[in-house]
């Protein structure tokens, strides 16, 4: 039979795993927002490099 402190030990181990989860989820989400960024970013700051020269 379970004890009721084996009990509260489960359940925070399992709060503990599924706070860690989340915290992991929410920095992917961060760390994908800022490589759409910079990579928008690297687009707008080539596009004149690759824009074809005109005559001048």
């Amino acid at each position: 039979m379970i004890t009721a402190s084996q009990l509260a030990i489960l359940v925070s181990a399992v709060a503990l795993v599924c706070i860690v989860s989340m915290m992991l989820h929410l920095r992917g989400e961060a760390t994908r927002k800022r490589i759409a960024e910079l990579e928008r970013r690297v687009d707008e700051l080539s596009a004149p490099l690759a824009a074809p020269k005109g005559g001048c």
